[in-house]
């Protein structure tokens, strides 16, 4: 797409070739970021195609969900110390070689620009490595201001103070990292290899009842990553994250045949489906004559035969009673194909008054 029009549009017609090609009843979603011109690029699919459903990428949801966290004034300014550690013990050698020596030379995590869960993973490794930070400020006689210039000594102080953790620096550590633990650990399940489509349902809405549960946080900290966490989760949820969960034998326990909207999700992913399949049905269906079809097989020729001299027979019956009148007997039994017992004619046998 580079050097081209990136309209709503020319998404759209990328994925109607795609969606002709390998044919639109095997597709059953399109999944892309949640820019605005794909939101309708998605929109467009569905509409044309009712079968289809526009899924969001899930990795990249979560990843603004914690670009809406990490804004919150309080976890910002537990990310911003953790930047200015890291920089200061990475960018200058001899703070480096120094923090090598007690860390067994393993580096301390940088964030990416773009990746916003790079923060927390920052925080987290600097968190394992608190014990060589620890070390290597307050037990190696090295650690002098000299080992910085001396413009930078000012600093040197303050990176020292919060590693001591004179400021609380590693209470607020532990606090963000307890605050978004469950979205990362998903962020990397969706972000890996396999289906997980099934899975994020539950794992989403794990993370939200220990996020509920999360002592460490205060009630309105715990309301505010709340409002942030749903307000992503809405708008990247769908009827197929619901029907994953619903068909997917590692949830058995979970019981989402309980739970409302999981269950109206599911129903609504299996009406669109089962309407297609129907649809394609009665398109497949041959033509019956007069709206009547015809369950069983044609009869055989023996069959036909036979069917015939059951009619003779019956017509053979017949011919004496449309000859006499309706007062007639109806003759004997003569046996053959439609044997039975014989019936008398009471209506002719003499009447015994004596016997009466």
């Amino acid at each position: 797409m580079s050097g081209k029009d990136k309209g709503a549009e020319v998404y759209f017609n990328i994925l109607s070739e795609a969606i002709k090609e390998v044919g639109e009843k095997v597709v059953v979603g399109v999944i892309m970021d949640n820019a605005a011109v794909c939101a309708r690029a998605g929109r467009l699919v569905e509409d044309t195609f009712p079968t289809i459903f526009h899924v969001p990428c899930a990795a990249h949801c979560l990843d603004l969900m914690l670009h809406d966290i990490g804004r919150t004034d309080w976890v910002k300014e537990v990310v911003g110390k953790g930047n200015d550690l890291v920089k200061f013990f990475m960018n200058h050698q001899r703070v480096r070689d120094i923090f090598y020596v007690h860390s067994s030379r393993r580096q301390l995590l940088r964030p990416a620009a773009t990746r916003f869960a790079t923060n927390f993973h920052m925080l987290d490794g600097l968190k394992k490595q608190r014990n060589a930070l620890v070390v290597t400020v307050s037990h190696d006689a090295r650690w002098k201001p000299t080992v910085v210039p001396h413009a930078q000594r000012d600093t040197f102080y303050e990176m020292e103070e919060i590693v001591l953790d004179g400021a609380g620096f590693w209470e607020g550590v532990n606090k963000v990292i307890s605050a978004v633990y469950d979205i990362v650990l998903l962020l990397k399940v969706v972000d890996g290899t396999g289906p997980t489509v099934g899975k994020v349902y539950a794992k989403m809405d794990k993370a939200v009842e220990r996020l509920r549960a999360n002592s460490k946080l205060k009630k309105d900290e715990q309301e505010d990553i709340e409002e942030m966490v749903l307000r992503r989760w809405n708008a990247m949820t769908t009827p197929l994250h619901c029907a994953a969960l619903f068909l997917d034998p590692e949830y058995r326990s979970y019981k989402p045949q309980n739970d409302p909207e999981i269950q109206d999700d599911f129903y609504t992913w299996l009406y669109t489906w089962w309407n297609m399949y129907l649809l394609d049905t009665l398109q497949q269906m041959p033509e019956m004559g007069h709206n009547v079809i015809d369950w069983d097989d044609p009869p055989t020729e023996e069959e036909q035969k036979e069917q015939a001299g059951r009619a003779k027979f019956a017509e053979r019956r017949l011919k004496p009673i449309e000859s006499t009148g309706e007062d007639a007997a109806p003759p004997a039994d003569e046996g053959g194909e439609e044997g039975g017992d014989e019936v008398d004619d009471h209506r002719r046998e003499p009447c015994e008054l004596n016997v009466i």
